[in-house]
């Protein structure tokens, strides 16, 4: 739980898991213990792949 006067930890692009999927579409997962970010970047072409949360 982060308190109103915890710093904040950023994670850089760098420490990312970065991945590039057979449709071209690049992935940047972070990983935490709780939870999980990814952001994807599609390429001018590339349709996003189907998915569900």
């Amino acid at each position: 739980m982060t308190l109103e006067n915890d710093p904040i930890d950023i994670t850089r692009q760098t420490s990312a898991i970065s991945v590039t999927k057979s449709s071209g579409t690049q992935v940047d997962y972070y990983l935490y213990p709780e939870f999980e970010i990814h952001a994807n970047t599609l390429p001018a072409g590339v349709v996003q792949d189907w998915h569900k949360h």
